[in-house]
């Protein structure tokens, strides 16, 4: 199987990533010495704007919720890491100590939709889901994606672990472990030393390859609000 990013023609030296990860990356480093070699931790300590301030979160939780949102969005509360429909309210459901997620938050956040036009400069397709943590959780069980991400700290902090040697190498969606009872993640890769365990804090950046089995829990001390960008390297992958 081979997978690759969109033609060389349509990669200009522009900025979505290197803001993201590194000011002095460029989108051709990115692709020869990051993409699909193995997760990396892009630490910034520059103090950049947050990309969702708490200040706009609400807002997001309601248009999250409104009858008129594109089909694609979705609000999900999840209660040890399984979605509920125990709750009146997203807010009482986080109040008791549930986790927050709203898919496809690009379709309904205008500075979060332009950084993903700007990534679909470089790749076929970009969206962005956002988690919001309370203190002590764990919004989801390990598991493995069907495509790379970047996962943008944008407050608090969470602990991530990923594991090395993932069980499905280029996963396709139906090939995701740890997503449905049918597909469990191997113990034995649980209970290998983790390739990458680290802290991301406001600004950090963790890339993922597609595959790699991952966790990610919070403290005690405060919330976690990160963005997922996702690009969908399934999609766009093929056989030879």
């Amino acid at each position: 199987e081979q997978s690759g990013p969109a033609s060389q023609e349509a990669r200009p030296t522009a900025s979505a990533l290197g803001r993201l990860l590194e000011p002095s990356l460029s989108v051709e480093q990115f692709f020869e010495t990051v993409w699909g070699e193995a997760p990396r931790v892009f630490q910034r300590t520059n103090g950049a704007s947050p990309l969702l301030p708490w200040d706009d979160l609400l807002g997001v939780l309601q248009r999250a919720q409104e009858p008129q949102r594109p089909a694609e969005v979705d609000l999900l509360v999840m209660s040890d890491g399984c979605p509920s429909t125990a709750y009146d309210s997203c807010h009482a459901a986080y109040l008791d100590g549930c986790s927050l997620i709203v898919n496809h938050l690009d379709k309904i956040f205008a500075p979060v939709n332009a950084v993903c036009r700007e990534l679909r400069q470089h790749l076929p397709h970009a969206y962005v889901n956002m988690y919001l943590t309370p203190p002590e959780s764990q919004a989801v069980a390990p598991h493995a994606d069907d495509r790379d991400v970047l996962v943008l700290q944008v407050a608090g902090s969470k602990l991530w672990k990923v594991y090395p040697d993932p069980p499905v190498p280029l996963p396709y969606t139906r090939e995701q472990v740890g997503k449905s009872s049918a597909y469990p993640v191997p113990q034995e890769v649980l209970d290998a030393p983790p390739l990458v365990e680290c802290t991301l804090r406001a600004g950090d950046v963790l890339y993922m390859p597609r595959g790699f089995v991952h966790e990610a829990c919070t403290g005690d001390a405060a919330a976690s609000l990160h963005l997922t960008f996702a690009m969908a390297t399934h999609d766009w992958s093929w056989a030879s």
